[in-house]
């Protein structure tokens, strides 16, 4: 009797334990805006959309712009593994689909990937990765850990949070 009980306990318990998959597809490429960077000189002009795939080489960002009154643009910007610092990723809750853009601006979440100066001129270059939906940010951050064994530090906010670090970071705290 004590046998059929603890095989049950111990069966119900290994219900109770979260399941550890394996993601049966890969995301093929994170949409995202890539917002600014503090690289001097970019083939294209920002904020521009981007689909950023995460591979063991590095961040490999696909910048487009089609039906531009300017001009199409369209550019290919590799971040070699060994020259990414670190990333810091900010998570916003979601904003709706059906939201006027103007209404919602520095509310979105993103990451600023910091990355080596080849040149060594600067300590670090940052560049922003922007998306409405905190769920392609996870995803950046979940390919960064897998692919590249780096460690996103993820913050989690609100819109009191967020002003409240922006007026620590301009005051210099």
């Amino acid at each position: 009797m004590c046998d059929i009980l603890a095989d049950e306990t111990t069966s119900m318990n290994q219900d109770l334990q979260p399941k550890t998959q394996t993601p049966r597809k890969e995301l093929p490429s994170i949409r995202l805006t890539w917002d600014s960077t503090t690289v001097p000189q970019t083939p294209v002009s920002l904020p521009i959309a981007a689909q950023v795939q995460v591979t063991a080489d590095g961040l490999d960002i696909h910048a487009v712009r089609k039906g531009s009154i300017a001009a199409d643009e369209a550019a290919v910007v590799h971040i070699p593994k060994e020259q990414i610092i670190g990333i810091d990723v900010y998570l916003m809750p979601d904003i709706p689909d059906d939201t006027d853009p103007s209404w919602h601006e520095g509310q979105e979440s993103y990451a600023v990937v910091r990355h080596a100066d080849p040149f060594e001129v600067v300590p670090f270059f940052e560049s922003k990765l922007s998306s409405d939906k905190a769920y392609w940010l996870k995803a950046l951050t979940k390919a960064a850990r897998e692919r590249l064994g780096v460690e996103a530090k993820v913050t989690e906010e609100t819109q009191r949070t967020r002003k409240l670090r922006w007026i620590r970071e301009r005051d210099g705290q």
